[in-house]
């Protein structure tokens, strides 16, 4: 948290203009279009949860469907741009676990973008979002990629995600893929590009036993 907080704060004003700007990042727009893709039924007057919000690149994406829109963020000044927008109806500073532990359910949409990278193992946050998540409801995040088996922290100072690690914990914790999407997550320093993995996630619905048929001695 000490790192995050350290890195976001004096970095706030200048953020969307060197991430969006300069790096390409695309991001929010992708995650919303394949949540659409993925659940085109998913209907309006949802509540909504943004962790690790940011300055509020997502807020003004799901305001129009959301009855409540809420974010939370290490960094106090990034929070504080964010409030800029109008958008959220709360905006805490909180660690994003913590917040999501504390979020009163069920959650239609629970929100992730660019933020993993900053946390490493995700165990805890699955077990959480699948006790959170309503029933029709959808997690949508984003990775960058390594070829670890779980997850491993770069050179960067990010952590990467094997897919393979996502799709563990999704059975483990009764969610299902329902969107993903391999895309380049921006510019790298160099203009290479960082790649990376989109998902949307719902929850497994178990199907009904049928009886066993009967059998009929002849």
């Amino acid at each position: 948290p000490d790192y995050v907080t350290g890195l976001f704060d004096p970095y706030a004003r200048k953020f969307e203009g060197e991430l969006v700007g300069k790096l390409d990042y695309r991001v929010p727009q992708q995650l919303r279009l394949l949540i659409n893709q993925a659940k085109p039924d998913l209907g309006a007057g949802l509540h909504v949860i943004d962790l690790g919000c940011g300055t509020g690149l997502n807020g003004p994406l799901y305001r129009s469907i959301a009855r409540r829109l809420e974010g939370c963020d290490l960094s106090t000044q990034m929070l504080e741009v964010a409030r800029e927008k109008k958008v959220y109806d709360r905006l805490e500073v909180a660690d994003l676990l913590v917040f999501l532990t504390r979020s009163d359910p069920p959650l239609d949409i629970i929100l992730s973008t660019d933020v993993f990278i900053y946390y490493g193992a995700l165990d805890a946050v699955f077990k959480t979002v699948a006790q959170k998540l309503a029933l029709e409801g959808v997690f949508a995040f984003s990775i960058e990629t390594t070829d670890h088996p779980d997850f491993q922290l770069s050179e960067s100072g990010r952590f990467g995600h094997n897919p393979d690690y996502v799709e563990r914990l999704c059975t483990q914790n009764g969610l299902e893929i329902l969107g993903r999407a391999d895309t380049e997550i921006r510019k790298g320093s160099q203009g290479t590009s960082v790649m990376g993995h989109l998902y949307v996630l719902g929850r497994m619905i178990e199907q009904p036993q049928l009886p066993e048929t009967e059998q009929v001695a002849g």
